[in-house]
């Protein structure tokens, strides 16, 4: 697998750039930051309540022993290439869906600790009905910021992002600029979620299809209904660049494209 770096661009963000490392951000914060770059406001990534008067509680904790408005990534280290069979034989998808893990888990250091890159990122985090009624809750999952390439490949078309919801995961990808045909024939645009059915070895098995983005800036809309009083639910953000995106294999590395992430949730009263 051709490693690349994916290194942020002066604010928080994904950047591809040709196989070397341009900069370094390791920053980390929560809450609300202020800054005259309208830019620099936009996390790289970050899980926030929308609602004006939210009736869910959001916590890294299952014990909810601190509930925040917003879970914040202002900055993230750089990217590299990573792929989805080192998941499970790397690092396991129990200790990626785990709240006592870090979100930099993923993370490649130098000899002294310094962190390098990324090899995947992920936010352990959870949801609990704080009131006395019945909710129904949106989770959408969006592009906030979105530099696409010049030429050639961009950043989205090689990111993944899977999403753990009570252990289950989804995966998502971009629509597939060369279809398949789906078992009635018909030409199917998901996209492999690693390597594509052709190029599978028994190292690297082919991991069946992620789903495609909504929209250029909608990942996807996740529809929870009835959340009982008091009931939680867990969640687990897992974002890479996926080094075996069969569209992308045999191209150069993107440049100059980047990419940020935020997940928001409206809760309501169930109907």
């Amino acid at each position: 697998m051709k490693r690349r770096y994916i290194p942020c661009l002066l604010i928080p963000a994904f950047l591809l750039t040709s196989c070397r490392l341009l900069q370094i951000f390791n920053k980390r914060s929560s809450g609300n930051q202020n800054s005259s770059n309208k830019e620099n406001d936009v996390p790289a990534f970050q899980v926030s309540l929308g609602s004006t008067f939210p009736k869910v509680r959001l916590s890294q904790s299952s014990f909810f022993d601190e509930t925040v408005n917003s879970i914040t990534e202002k900055e993230l280290p750089p990217f590299q290439e990573y792929t989805y069979e080192y998941f499970d034989s790397v690092y396991s998808f129990e200790a990626i869906d785990n709240e006592n893990t870090s979100s930099l888990m993923g993370a490649v250091a130098s000899d002294d600790d310094t962190i390098q890159s990324l090899n995947f990122y992920k936010c352990t985090f959870f949801i609990k009905n704080a009131s006395n009624i019945v909710l129904d809750y949106d989770l959408r999952i969006n592009i906030t910021d979105l530099k696409k390439s010049v030429e050639g490949a961009s950043v989205d078309d090689v990111v993944r992002f899977g999403l753990f919801e009570e252990g289950s995961l989804t995966v998502w990808a971009k629509k597939s600029k060369t279809p398949h045909l789906d078992e009635l024939g018909q030409n199917d645009y998901r996209e492999a979620i690693s390597v594509s059915t052709e190029d599978a070895t028994s190292v690297y098995p082919f991991q069946g299809y992620a789903e495609m983005f909504e929209s250029e800036r909608v990942i996807a809309t996740r529809n929870r209904i009835h959340l009982e009083s008091e009931e939680t639910i867990k969640y687990t953000a897992l974002i890479w660049v996926e080094g075996f995106d069969p569209d992308s294999m045999n191209s150069p590395s993107p440049k100059n494209s980047s990419m940020k992430f935020g997940i928001t949730i409206n809760d309501y009263e169930a109907k």
